[in-house]
């Protein structure tokens, strides 16, 4: 049995790194999105505990998904592309 297995495709047509990179900058844009959303929110009076948990949780994962588009750009290796890969897809 195969546990580790080279991955060179993402979505079964889309070259590893070109995927990877589309799903973290939709994941960086969606991310931006909602931390904009919510602090809105929260401007305008509507705070409750379930969005400050939400407004938590995509601050602390923006930053994430801005070392995945450095990683993607700068890296040459296609280890590190992997791994942040298998780490985006949790989100």
């Amino acid at each position: 049995m195969n546990l580790v297995s080279k991955t060179t495709k993402c979505c079964c047509c889309i070259p590893l790194r070109g995927g990877v990179i589309i799903i973290t900058l939709l994941s960086l844009i969606g991310t931006a999105y909602n931390i904009t959303t919510e602090i809105l929110s929260i401007a305008s009076g509507g705070s409750n505990a379930l969005l400050i948990v939400s407004l938590v949780f995509d601050i602390l994962f923006f930053p994430i998904f801005l070392f995945g588009i450095f990683v993607c750009c700068c890296a040459v290796c296609t280890i590190i592309c992997d791994g942040f890969y298998d780490l985006d897809s949790y989100h």
